[in-house]
């Protein structure tokens, strides 16, 4: 749900509605508050009010959570991380397969922390020396890890003789709906996100494969090519008429599948491996970028709970009926079916999307164009409508005609894939002219055929509703303009030449110039393949200011042969960690220039929802150096829990699920790179103030054990002082009464001279070292580690020299001193994690990362981040 612009940075959780009039108010009270907090001269200027105001407004060390589950949570436990050692994760694939996989290389990979004292490339780009990759190299990875992964199951449940089970997505053991539900389970009103109750619809039972179809066949009509089932025969059965959308809003994930499923090369990518046998599955999708492995077991959801055990049916025909009418075919399936009643890649290529973004619920809402890139790993743009200007190279690019992008032979396009959004107003029984409004249709052709005179030529589009059929509650979802099922254009001529049938199948044509009239965005892929080059994808953290501008941090390409590229600049794929999406949302922009300042290329979002990357395809005119600047934006909802408070809240009514997301929220923050590892930053800290502490501590104990020892000294010869002092007098005394001679006052009975030195003043213990660490003292609010031990230590020396009868008295009080200052610590702290959440300042960083392909070989990407990341580049600054 969109957040009106009003909201940023100032909307209250107490404030009940977002008017422009409330905000400004609440702006204005908060900004005069401040003011006249700081103002400590009444002769102060207004303009150190304001700037005040935005000195407080945003955090003074901005910073981004990035790791849910801190390093030192296993450490202090001896602990490793369960990805690490056993499951079906990516990394564990991937080291079975013996490969390396971005996702598994990522996580392992360390931060660059360092600063750059000038304008300095952290990581500059450099010039190949082996083949650069090509898009195809990171999908191999993820395809041999996926298949070794389905090897070594079928291994295991053949040894043991039970069909495989998915420890991580077991849909039959999951008592809190963790597969099915996310983490936060509230509405948006309540703190939680605009899809966080869905699936509405709650399956009451899980059966397997065998037990809902009677004869179960993955993709119908398909024939084996060889034992490796992996392989498929080029007429094998996908189809878009198999695809139907079920009870969760994923239409724009089915609306890309049944794009795909028109495009047999692109299905057979993305079904990697199985054995029907064991109930194994094996599937690869784009994740950031990059291909990531997923495995699924054969459990499905169905729409009718089981048959009552308590039920009287002594000879079991009761069941069987039940069985037969409610739990099998497609038809009982509660989410994705294939119109085939026996057919069964749809519901599992759905659960496993499902389970790569942790549960049914993470589908709700998107759109097509991200659909279509997790699926295909191509690049997306989504084309408004009313903005298009060459319709007939648009038409070009639908068709795939000749000469533009070439034929795959089947009269479909081999570069692009095609989908639609319709908008409105969001209502259950919207439409426009049959169209289901908000709600994503698939392209499956363009056709440009002759008119029955052959006169002139009609370009018509054939789209097909997700659905699979109309709405039964409202008839909608097809087409009632021109062209429409049964509209006066059919005429017998058409339905031969176009090959088509009347029918609720959610299949229907309409005009080139009505597609353009009615549907509001089209959303175009380009399909990647071994004739491009791709730089490795590089990442870096931004802090995003209140207000907006160019960040000096930038991106340099390198290029070595003039030609066509693809910029994709794109930030963490949310939908994987849904509910630890914290409040910020972020909008991408950015410019693309040449060496010397002039913008060649821009690129925006083409609306405030879709905002997951922004990409633009550009000629470039020669080789060289070439600059991509980002321009990023954000908006705040206070409505939305905090990564923190989600945590608190979870950790102890649905732990499970807190595992399963906050570990993708890890493992989406560890890309390496020049993103910032704050986890590994704070260790670092830590470990010095550690460090810091302990050499405080040990002067300390060293300086008390020599006070101590000179003062015992010095005690002992005090005490010998006044005792031979004491003497002396009561010498004197007698030999002024016998009057001897001086010499004899002056000696004692050995015949010594009495010692008539003082010892001096009391020991006093040494001036304390420096032992500060200018970047943590420069942190007044740092609370990295409780350092009470190591200023307890100065003051404990202190009392302990003042006590009366020290050294000789151990001093028993000084836990108790200690025990004091914890408790005050402790009650400070309480305090302080009650402090109202909706005074904390702006603080929004966004992780983004730049990926570049280029038709000629030889492009690689830096990042130059200059000395003070602080000051933007102003508008003027782009030419």
């Amino acid at each position: 749900m969109a957040v009106d612009d009003y909201t940023v940075g100032a909307t209250r959780s107490d404030t009940p509605t977002n008017t422009p009039s409330s905000t400004s108010a609440l702006i204005a009270t908060k900004f005069t508050t401040t003011a006249i907090r700081s103002k400590t001269n009444r002769h102060e200027s207004p303009q150190k009010g304001i700037s005040d105001f935005w000195s407080a407004f945003h955090a003074r060390k901005p910073g981004r959570i990035t790791s849910i589950f801190p390093r030192r949570l296993y450490e202090q436990w001896g602990l490793q991380p369960a990805q690490d050692v056993v499951g079906w994760t990516a990394a564990t694939v991937a080291g079975v397969a013996g490969v390396s996989t971005p996702a598994a290389s990522s996580s392992s990979s360390t931060s660059s922390t360092s600063s750059v004292s000038s304008w300095a490339a952290v990581s500059a780009p450099s010039t190949p020396t082996e083949p650069s990759p090509t898009p195809t190299t990171s999908y191999e990875a993820a395809a041999a890890a996926c298949r070794a992964a389905v090897a070594r199951i079928v291994s295991a449940c053949h040894r043991t003789n039970e069909k495989f089970t998915d420890p991580e997505f077991n849909l039959e053991d999951d008592p809190n709906q963790n597969c099915l539900r996310g983490l936060v389970r509230r509405r948006a009103a309540d703190g939680g996100e605009e899809n966080a109750l869905h699936p509405l619809h709650t399956p009451p039972a899980v059966h397997r494969v065998d037990w809902i179809f009677e004869k179960p066949v993955f993709v119908k009509n398909g024939r084996e090519r060889s034992e490796d089932t992996s392989e498929r025969s080029e007429d094998s059965g996908f189809s878009s008429s198999d695809v139907q959308q079920g009870r969760v809003g994923d239409c724009w994930w089915i609306a890309a599948v049944a794009t795909m499923a028109h495009r047999t090369d692109l299905m057979r990518r993305v079904c990697v491996a199985r054995d029907e046998r064991c109930g194994v599955y094996g599937f690869v999708f784009v994740r950031d970028g990059a291909w990531t492995p997923v495995v699924v077991d054969d459990q499905l959801y169905v729409r009718h709970a089981n048959f009552r055990a308590e039920t009287y049916d002594a000879s079991g025909q009761r069941a069987r009926d039940h069985r037969q009418r409610f739990q099998r075919g497609s038809e009982a399936l509660s989410f994705a079916r294939c119109a085939d009643a026996n057919e069964t890649w749809l519901p599992l290529l759905e659960k496993a999307f499902a389970k790569a973004h942790g549960d049914y619920g993470a589908l709700a809402g998107g759109w097509c164009s991200e659909g279509m890139e997790d699926l295909t790993g191509g690049v997306s743009t989504t084309i408004p409508a009313s903005r298009v200007l060459d319709k007939d190279r648009l038409w070009r690019e639908l068709a795939g005609e000749a000469g533009e992008m070439g034929d795959d032979g089947g009269g479909r396009n081999s570069d692009f894939v095609f989908g639609l959004s319709v908008m409105g107003c969001g209502c259950v029984r919207a439409n426009h002219n049959g169209l289901a409004v908000n709600h994503c249709y698939s392209v499956l052709r363009a056709v440009e055929a002759p008119l029955e005179d052959g006169a002139a030529t009609v370009r018509l589009v054939q789209i097909r509703n997700p659905w699979g059929h109309r709405n039964e509650a409202t008839h909608m979802g097809a087409w009632h303009g021109p062209w429409a099922d049964g509209a006066k254009e059919w005429t017998p001529y058409w339905l031969k030449t176009l090959g088509h049938t009347f029918g609720d199948d959610g299949v229907f044509w309409m005009a080139f110039e009505d597609v353009l009239a009615t549907f509001g965005y089209l959303h175009r892929t380009r399909l990647l393949d071994d004739a491009w080059t791709a730089a490795p994808p590089l990442w870096t953290s931004l802090r995003v200011g209140w207000v907006a501008g160019y960040a000096d941090t930038h991106f340099a390409v390198d290029v070595e042969t003039a030609g066509l590229v693809v910029v994709v600049l794109s930030q963490l794929d949310d939908r994987y960690y849904r509910g630890l999406r914290g409040q910020y949302t972020f909008t991408l922009h950015f410019v693309l220039q040449s060496a010397n300042g002039t913008v060649l290329s821009s690129a925006h979002a083409p609306n405030a929802q879709e905002t997951r990357s922004v990409s633009c395809e550009v000629v470039l005119p020669a080789a060289g150096r070439y600059t991509v600047r980002p321009h990023i934006t954000a908006r705040r909802d206070r409505r939305r829990l905090a990564e923190a408070a989600v945590v608190c809240m979870t950790a102890e009514t649905n732990p499970a699920k807190l595992r399963q997301v906050g570990q993708q929220y890890d493992a989406a923050h560890a890309k390496g790179g020049d993103v910032v590892d704050e986890d590994q930053r704070l260790e670092d800290r830590r470990a010095r103030k550690v460090a810091r502490v302990r050499a405080r501590k040990a002067w300390h104990k060293a300086e008390l054990t020599r006070l101590r020892a000179a003062r015992v000294a010095w005690v002992a010869a005090r005490e010998e002082f006044r005792l031979r002092r004491e003497k002396q007098m009561h010498d004197v005394a007698v030999k002024e009464t016998e009057k001897d001679d001086k010499e004899d006052q002056d000696k004692n009975k050995d015949g010594q001279a009495l010692p008539d030195v003082d010892p001096g003043p009391e020991p006093v213990a040494f001036p304390e070292p420096s032992f500060s660490d200018s970047e943590l003292d420069a942190d007044d609010s740092d609370d990295l580690l409780d350092d009470s031990d190591g200023e307890a230590a100065a003051i404990d020396l202190r009392k302990t020299m003042g006590k009366k009868g020290w050294p000789f008295v151990e001093d028993d009080d000084k836990g108790d001193d200690k025990n004091d200052k914890s408790d005050k610590s402790d009650k400070q702290s309480d305090e302080d994690g009650h402090a109202d959440d909706d005074d904390s300042p702006w603080n929004a960083v966004c992780i983004v990362g730049l990926r570049v392909y280029a038709k000629e070989p030889g492009v690689s990407v830096g990042l130059v981040r200059p000395e003070k990341t602080n000051v933007g580049v102003t508008n003027k600054d782009i030419k």
